[in-house]
């Protein structure tokens, strides 16, 4: 299999937003003195991602070993693939566990479950606060009269567990 090169002048609006990202950490680590950030890191792990996979996971590598300075940051990864396939590791600290875990997932055939992403959130800061879900994925396939009174429900319920 040929090696996956980043499109020129992708690369650099990757590292850009990296970069964001782990600014907004340390500046939220920073505030907090106490209680740990826990974010749910969602993945499309359907065949239209199978050509990029390699690069995506190396840069969401490279993501957490940059925040691995962050105190009292938990990662729960969480992908879908297949036609019925959603899985959710455990919650870790680790960030060269976290890497592991996600290069372990291979792409395969199905359909968006972004519904049931919102759902194990709701499940999830229903018992114990989620600071953040970030989803990363390429299409939507499911209905927004569905997946847009989910994701208004889980925003409410972390306002409320604030």
């Amino acid at each position: 299999m040929p090696k996956i090169e980043p499109v020129e002048g992708k690369s650099s609006a990757i590292s850009a937003d990296i970069d964001t990202f782990i600014a907004e950490m340390t500046k939220s680590s920073s505030r907090t003195t106490t209680g740990t950030g826990r974010l749910i890191f969602a993945l499309d792990a359907t065949n239209s991602r199978h050509e990029t996979w390699d690069m995506a996971c190396h840069l969401q590598g490279d993501m957490f070993k940059a925040v691995a300075s962050v105190d009292g940051l938990s990662v729960q990864l969480v992908y879908y693939r297949d036609l019925s396939e959603c899985r959710s590791s455990r919650w870790v600290t680790d960030t060269n566990e976290l890497t592991r875990l996600m290069t372990r997932i291979q792409c395969r055939a199905g359909r968006t479950q972004i519904g049931k992403v919102l759902a194990h959130a709701k499940r999830q800061t229903a018992l114990l606060k989620v600071s953040a879900l970030v989803f990363v994925g390429d299409a939507c396939e499911e209905e927004d009269d569905q997946l847009i009174p989910a994701a208004k429900e889980l925003g409410q319920l972390r306002a409320c567990r604030s």
